[in-house]
């Protein structure tokens, strides 16, 4: 079973301001959460969130860290991407 992929227009609006290397490294690694059964093999940190059924990735990717909200809803096969945040490595802690 693959998780059919939606977006908020808040990712929307982040996504698009991304340079077109950013998008394809982010890319590849939203490619792999489409797979149920590779969610949780991830090499990626999903840490914790307010609600059970959501998750956030770190991609670090050139000098920067990406963190994308993402909730997951296995019972109807939906990944739907929330936001993003681009910070400098310098600034992750």
């Amino acid at each position: 079973m693959k998780l059919t992929p939606h977006y908020t227009a808040g990712f929307v609006g982040w996504w698009e301001l991304l340079a077109v290397d950013e998008q394809t490294a982010i890319h590849q690694v939203l490619i792999q959460l489409l797979n149920p059964e590779t969610l949780v093999t991830l090499p990626l940190q999903r840490a914790q969130t307010e609600q059970a059924q959501m998750g956030e990735l770190h991609i670090m990717y050139g000098d920067y860290t990406y963190n994308i909200l993402y909730a997951i809803d296995l019972a109807q096969s939906y990944l739907v991407l929330v936001g993003g945040i681009k910070k400098p490595i310098s600034t992750v802690q």
